[in-house]
């Protein structure tokens, strides 16, 4: 009796779960997770890769600026066997590189979710550079 009932209930609960699924509140909800997740793992990657360049630069062998999508390419591994191209963010944006002379230091940067660079949503890592480092 007890499976007879649980059978009868499977079908009513994928129905009301579809529903849901598709109503514009929890598809709303659903896209927040979403971007917050390809948020967190671009601030993650660029952390990465700001290392990365930085280790870089003491020994003299840090990208120049227009070759940082090959060097990116030849440098940057994708975890558990993900095929993208790991030149570019969540979004299909260039990565971007910039030395400060300045602020003495290395920028790497994302355009962020809304796919712009140099707007308030971009996501950025930094390193500060030794001092005598040729850039």
């Amino acid at each position: 009796m007890m499976i007879s009932a649980l059978a009868k209930l499977i079908p009513l609960a994928t129905i009301v779960g579809g529903a849901a699924a598709s109503s514009p509140k929890l598809k709303a909800q659903i896209a927040k997770v979403m971007q917050t997740t390809e948020v967190v793992a671009t601030q993650q990657e660029i952390s990465e890769i700001s290392k990365m360049v930085y280790i870089d630069t003491i020994d003299g062998t840090h990208p120049r600026v227009e070759n940082f999508e090959s060097y990116l390419k030849t440098n940057m591994r994708t975890t558990n066997g993900t095929q993208r191209d790991t030149s570019k963010d969540q979004w299909g944006q260039a990565y971007r590189l910039a030395y400060s002379r300045l602020r003495n230091e290395l920028v790497v940067s994302s355009a962020g979710p809304d796919q712009q660079h140099d707007t308030a949503d971009d996501i950025r890592g930094s390193y500060p550079l030794e001092s005598g480092v040729q850039i």
